[in-house]
């Protein structure tokens, strides 16, 4: 992959979180949910080589991790299993930039910072929620060079609540390849993978105002296009073997560029079972007949 996705974990948080351990472990389990929800296979994760040594109110990280009571404590001991077993996947600082990590020359372009809700700085992209993990591998998809290939092999770990047609391919959309049109492309998708079925399912009447003040213009087909079955018939996929209709769209200008969805409810079991009640992204078009 010629783009390259970087995190690395804040050192005073891993230390709070782990020298807190037996008054709350939730900041633990907090900080290796942002850990394994950043580590894909396209994406590297560091820490501080020298991390068992930090101390935070005369307690090492060390002492609390070798402490006999995480063992009693079935729910400790599998945060602990956990905790080894994403670290495993990890990469030590020292490896690439040296002992930097929790440091101000961490490059915020480089770098995602995994870190917890008391920590702040200007100077880096902090990783603090489940969605800024995900909205910082998606930014990395148009911020960096990278091929179309890559994005459909890793659109399942950007967009987990999609799912997508096969035959979605960025050159259907009539529109020159571009970083404006990358850019495009994640901003529709991370909004209906974070909001689509859900704002939708809210409040059907403020879906368009909703995506709207998030920068994406989204709306059905008219009453026009509607009252002609032969145009209707454009919006339809096929997903195992029965008709979906993808009537929602996005678009890119006004003559060119769409992406069509169905919010994937309602359907029959076969489809529901194939996509697993996902939101269908069914088409990438130019645009279709009105």
């Amino acid at each position: 992959m010629d783009c390259e996705v970087n995190f690395a974990i804040e050192k005073s948080s891993l230390t709070n979180a782990v020298v807190c351990l037996f008054e709350d472990k939730t900041k633990l389990v907090r900080l290796l949910d942002l850990i394994d929800v950043s580590s894909k296979k396209f994406t590297k994760v560091y820490y501080s080589k020298n991390w068992g040594a930090e101390t935070e109110n005369g307690i090492s990280v060390n002492e609390v991790m070798s402490d006999s009571r995480i063992y009693a404590d079935s729910d400790l001991r599998d945060e602990y299993l956990r905790f080894y077993a994403l670290l495993d996947k990890c990469d030590s600082a020292d490896t690439r930039n040296g002992d930097l990590l929790g440091r101000e020359e961490v490059n915020n372009i480089n770098f995602g910072l995994i870190c917890n809700d008391l920590y702040h700085s200007d100077n880096f992209i902090l990783i603090k929620d489940p969605r800024s993990a995900l909205n910082y591998i998606r930014n990395s998809f148009w911020n960096n060079n990278f091929s179309e290939n890559d994005f459909w092999k890793f659109g399942s770990d950007c967009f987990p609540s999609l799912y997508f047609d096969e035959k979605c391919k960025f050159r259907s959309l009539g529109v020159e390849l571009s970083q404006d049109l990358y850019k495009w492309i994640v901003e529709v998708l991370s909004y209906l993978n974070d909001f689509g079925q859900e704002k939708y399912l809210e409040s059907p009447g403020q879906f368009i105002n909703h995506a709207s003040s998030n920068g994406v213009d989204l709306s059905p087909e008219s009453p026009n296009t509607k009252s002609s079955a032969k145009k209707m018939r454009e919006r339809d996929i096929s997903i195992k073997s029965q008709s979906v209709r993808c009537e929602w769209h996005a678009k890119y200008l006004h003559d060119r560029g769409r992406i069509h969805f169905h919010f994937g409810i309602n359907l029959l079991p076969e489809i529901t079972q194939e996509t697993k009640g996902r939101l269908i992204v069914g088409i990438f078009a130019k645009h279709l007949t009105t």
